[in-house]
């Protein structure tokens, strides 16, 4: 029996697909990248073979093509995240051709906090019907997600696609 006509192929490259690309619900949060800005793309398991189409909008001649070893706008934008959301995120990512950046929200940044200038993260005041009965007596904040989604959709802007967010 030759390789192309085994009836197990099929289904072990499904269990391995399955295996290696990363779960949405997984994630709280999943920021999609731009493949045709990526230049490791190509080694992405799962690529889309659009992205190399000559009929493609914007796609640049071989006289435009400037190689440029080393740059990895992914990876570098990955960094930047990692190094400033560091104390709110966790942040997942396929360095070899991902165009998908998975992150959960921390535990310890979750709950509610007495307010306190430099607090560390970005904040917004909890709600009467949020405040814990420890804290009525106190000004009390929660994590502001929302600014932190809209500061990494600013970080990335011309990367980034979309991001999607889990609701809890």
């Amino acid at each position: 029996m030759s390789e192309s006509n085994s009836p197990w192929l099929g289904s072990v490259t499904l269990l391995l697909l399955d295996a290696i690309v990363s779960r949405r619900p997984d994630y709280d949060i999943v920021i999609e990248l731009d493949p045709t800005v990526l230049p490791r793309y190509h080694q992405n398991i799962d690529a889309d073979e659009s992205v190399w189409s000559k009929s493609r909008v914007g796609h640049l001649t071989e006289d435009d093509a400037v190689s440029r070893p080393g740059f990895d706008p992914a990876r570098m934008l990955f960094d930047d995240l990692q190094s400033m959301y560091s104390d709110t995120l966790k942040f997942f990512f396929d360095i070899y051709g991902g165009h998908r950046i998975g992150a959960i929200w921390l535990l310890s940044v979750s709950g509610i906090r007495p307010f306190r200038a430099l607090g560390g993260f970005s904040s917004t005041p909890a709600t009467e019907g949020k405040k814990s009965k420890e804290n009525d007596k106190k000004d009390t904040v929660l994590l502001n997600r929302q600014s932190v989604l809209d500061e990494i959709e600013r970080l990335g802007t011309g990367l980034i696609k979309k991001i999607t967010a889990r609701e809890k």
